[in-house]
């Protein structure tokens, strides 16, 4: 778990606008390009932390969203990197869902998980190597699972996924899986605001 301090100095720095910040599809970000020779002194905090080096980092991104669609079915990166979710603020329950599918292409922009073909924002861009993910059943997706925790998406889009993880959200407890691996949001209210890194390794288990 991460101090609260560290957390607290995490989301003033989100709450500067700077070179940093951009706004698109209901969501604020903060994208920090790495290699990054002037990192604020928070996110070096924060990677002593979570023991990880700048030099594995290939994604950072602090993000608050408001966008329901938000985190539809999707894998982060190809094969070799490991993704970490750091909750920072939200108001309800919320989950991190991981699914026993994986993404063995090689678009580096991830793959994402969508039989209905609908486009959620304009210009969006879909999958179209679907072949290349492992672990899909020909079964639906439980109606009963999908009320409680992802009725904000539509149903179709978790055709032949079988859950893995249902991992709950704590302010400042890292969320840790393979970034090839298969995975969504929950329904939640309101606006949540996390940190998504992917980095070059093995996971590590956080504490």
């Amino acid at each position: 778990m991460l101090a609260r301090k560290l957390i607290n100095n995490i989301n003033n720095f989100f709450n500067i606008k700077d070179e940093y910040f951009d706004y698109k599809n209901l969501t604020l970000r903060k994208r920090i390009k790495f290699p990054c020779k002037k990192l604020p002194e928070c996110i070096i905090n924060l990677l002593k932390d979570l023991k990880i080096s700048s030099e594995q980092i290939t994604t950072f991104k602090i993000e608050e969203s408001s966008d329901k669609f938000t985190q539809s079915p999707h894998a982060d990166t190809p094969e070799g990197q490991t993704t970490i979710i750091v909750p920072l603020k939200f108001t309800n329950n919320v989950f991190t869902i991981t699914y026993k599918s994986f993404y063995y292409g090689k678009n580096k922009k991830g793959y994402k998980y969508r039989p209905n073909n609908k486009k959620y924002y304009k210009n969006e861009w879909l999958s179209k190597d679907h072949n290349k993910v492992k672990g899909l059943q020909k079964t639906n997706f439980p109606k009963k699972f999908f009320k409680t925790y992802l009725k904000n998406y539509d149903i179709e889009n978790f055709k032949g996924l079988v859950v893995d993880n249902i991992c709950k959200w704590k302010i400042g407890k890292p969320i840790e899986f393979l970034s090839n691996q298969l995975h969504s949001g929950s329904f939640y209210k309101n606006k949540k605001r996390w940190i998504v890194l992917h980095y070059k390794n093995l996971p590590i288990n956080h504490h």
